[in-house]
């Protein structure tokens, strides 16, 4: 049942997979990391766009109290629409972190825009 002590070993079992350079790990890592760098920006931009569709609706149904508010509502949403692709191949994944960045910067900036509407429609009910 047990093994003679020939076949036992004191040392972490051998791995069954192949022995990887160093390099090429590191390049199946890179790739990856690039993977993983487009998919959070493809749903930072999917965010955008669903992010605006709800303020235009809540513009509709909580229309802004003064122009202020109006211009800020047309900014947020202009902000929101505009997407920046990353043009260029070689600076394609640090393009799409900043274009994470900026566009979880934008959703917020409309999430605080969208409770100012609300704010503003619960603050007329009351007076």
């Amino acid at each position: 049942i047990y093994p003679s002590s020939s076949q036992r070993s004191v040392y972490a079992p051998k791995s069954l997979s192949p022995k990887v350079s160093p390099s090429r790990s590191r390049s199946r890592l890179e790739a990856l990391d690039n993977l993983v760098i487009s998919t959070i920006y493809s749903v930072s931009s999917k965010l955008c766009a669903s992010t605006s569709n709800i303020i235009r609706k809540a513009g509709q149904s909580f229309p802004p109290i003064d122009e202020d508010q109006a211009t800020t509502l047309e900014t947020v949403l202009y902000l929101l629409e505009d997407v920046d692709l990353p043009s260029s191949p070689a600076k394609k994944t640090s393009r799409e972190l900043s274009g994470t960045l900026r566009n979880m910067k934008k959703v917020e900036q409309a999430i605080e825009m969208l409770g100012k509407l609300m704010d503003n429609d619960g603050s007329e009910a009351s007076q």
